[in-house]
């Protein structure tokens, strides 16, 4: 009994401020080590020891799991700070920019792809990201705010070259300053009142030949 107690390793300890202690001479390098910081990470009863454990192994994956399956409002919400800080910043050591993008365009959800986008516009200078994300939010606001904001004439070509959106268009014509950005946009404009005309242009035509034949 006595034997067990003092090889018992402090990350084992009963005492909360000790395992937390004992995370610090832990090493994420060290496959067996890092096996006992994920287990307190996940399963230890203290918040406090369970953040520190994240804390030291430092992993977005880690953090972007725990702000989905904690069960302790403490760590929920540290996790999801941690989550929207990594896809908002500009550190590559924890999550690389490409990654971000894939998160962005796979696993967030809208709020914060909104909070990340006004925070790493750059992101937007990937043409086809920001395509894919603007077909993933599915928002003509969000659209809007991102043209807007960008004034790019070769986003705007790609973003309302098919849209159908006459209300998102007319309100882009009121708000664009950009004068080749809004030609683009009128143009679509002028393109969709002539497909809308066609039909009643041909309506008439015909009624105008029966009409001759009768």
């Amino acid at each position: 009994m006595i034997f067990s107690r003092l090889f018992t390793p402090a990350y084992k300890s009963p005492e909360a401020a000790k395992r937390k202690e004992a995370i610090k001479a832990l090493h994420t390098e060290k496959p067996e080590e890092k096996s006992v910081l994920h287990e307190l990470a996940f399963n230890d009863a203290d918040p406090d020891v369970s953040l520190t454990a994240l804390e030291k192994l430092d992993s977005f994956a880690l953090w972007q799991k725990m702000s989905q399956i904690a069960a302790v409002d403490k760590i929920k919400r540290v996790a999801i700070q941690r989550v929207e800080h990594a896809l908002c910043g500009n550190d590559q050591t924890l999550l690389t920019d490409t990654e971000r993008k894939a998160y962005l365009l796979e696993s967030a959800g809208s709020d914060l792809i909104i909070r990340a986008v006004e925070a790493r516009a750059d992101l937007l200078a990937d043409m086809a990201f920001t395509v894919s994300l603007c077909e993933r939010m599915a928002k003509p606001s969000f659209t809007q705010r991102l043209l807007l904001n960008a004034g790019d004439p070769e986003l705007t070509e790609r973003l309302v070259q098919d849209t159908q959106d006459t209300d998102l268009l007319q309100r882009l014509s009121r708000k664009f300053e950009d004068q080749a950005c809004l030609d683009i946009v009128e143009r679509r404009l002028a393109s969709l009142r002539e497909a809308q005309e066609k039909p009643l242009q041909l309506e008439k035509s015909l009624t105008l030949i029966l009409s001759k034949l009768q």
